[in-house]
């Protein structure tokens, strides 16, 4: 818990590191006190942080090199990766008269790796976390797309609510929806109970909502390019657009085919208390990965709607960041990353399943239906 507090004041003091270049003298000395204020806060926790790396360090030390040694070799490690290194590319920023906020975009890339290691080393990932970094990337996308002088293509376009909806879609609801079988993640929850059947309409309702929102995004990126005259399907375009165009379709279908495929598995539970679809959860777990791929290449993509072409640098390496993560904790290995057993009132083989994934087969039994 300790750990995971750290890892979010880091990513705080990384966040306050944005800012646009201050046009005055007195709000440039503003800002260089709150980017110093926001560095110490990185740094201090990127320090405390480095524990599991040190634990493991120390543990698979041989004989021959002294325990001290170690440690102090650690340490020097730190001191010259979270104080030296930063310090120095704030001074070539300084002299280049470069704004600071693509380094401050590159620490969230590199808090995303450090994120995922100290989750296989501890073996415990949170559902706060995990559902934190996806609601917090929609909301963010939201004000992203709104704000012209973010690169955004503002409220009056309608491709602008292609890229909203479909973050909402894959990070804002798939990936709660799929958390709401963990024991941690009883905030996720819309029915009381702790019983699958409980478990199952949240879920249901997470998906459904994404659904809706999925299905929004791919209206307005078609009423887009109708308007705008441009192909549907990526032709004549960049080779990076007609590769999300490429990805974009089968994955969308793979939505849609998922969602039908878990309605009916979730009827015919109910009616006949048989369990169907055995790859349902595992397919889900794949489609939400896709899912962040295929968003992630679209940030990058460039806007013919914004008077910028796109967003700028930092914002595509920070959304960028929290997509790589949210895609770690989602492919990784349950086993590496302590992914716990869901919670039911029933013992059933199905509580072994995937927590994140659920695709039980086992009916449960009666009492929870």
């Amino acid at each position: 818990t300790d750990l995971k507090a750290l890892e979010f004041l880091e990513l705080l003091g990384v966040l306050a590191m944005f800012s646009k270049t201050p046009a005055t003298h007195d709000a440039r000395d503003i800002f260089n006190i709150t980017f110093v204020l926001a560095a110490l806060v990185f740094y201090v926790s990127s320090c405390l942080t480095s524990a599991p790396y040190n634990d493991v360090l120390l543990s698979r030390a041989s004989k021959a090199v002294k325990y001290e040694d170690v440690l102090l070799a650690s340490q020097y490690g730190i001191f010259l990766a979270f104080l030296v290194a930063p310090i120095a590319a704030r001074g070539i920023l300084q002299l280049g008269g470069i704004a600071p906020s693509p380094i401050a975009g590159l620490l969230v890339i590199g808090w995303a790796g450090q994120a995922l290691v100290n989750t296989m080393l501890c073996e415990k990932l949170e559902s706060t976390l995990v559902a934190g970094l996806g609601l917090g990337l929609a909301a963010f996308i939201v004000w992203a797309s709104f704000d012209h002088a973010a690169g955004g293509t503002g409220w009056t376009s309608v491709f602008t609510y292609h890229p909203i909806f479909m973050t909402w879609a894959f990070f804002g609801a798939m990936t709660p929806g799929q958390l709401v079988y963990r024991p941690d993640a009883d905030f996720l929850r819309f029915f009381a109970g702790t019983t699958k059947a409980a478990f199952r309409r949240s879920h249901a309702l997470w998906m459904a909502i994404a659904s809706l929102f999925a299905f929004v995004a791919y209206v307005c990126i078609f009423a887009a390019h109708f308007q705008s005259g441009e192909s549907q399907i990526g032709v004549g375009e960049s080779w990076s657009r007609t590769l999300h165009v490429a990805l974009g379709y089968p994955v969308l279908a793979w939505f849609v085919v998922q969602a039908i495929v878990g309605a009916v598995k979730a009827n015919t539970l109910n009616t006949t208390g048989q369990a169907s679809f055995p790859w349902h959860g595992t397919s889900g777990k794949y489609l939400l990965a896709a899912g962040y791929v295929v968003s992630a290449l679209g940030f990058w993509l460039r806007m013919n709607y914004s008077n910028q072409g796109g967003w700028s640098l930092p914002i595509k390496l920070l959304m960028t960041g929290v997509a790589l993560a949210l895609f770690g904790f989602r492919v990784l290995p349950d086993e590496l990353i302590g992914v716990e057993r869901p919670l039911a009132s029933s013992p059933t083989p199905s509580l072994a399943m995937d927590a994140m994934h659920p695709s039980s087969d086992v009916p449960p039994a009666k009492d929870v239906l």
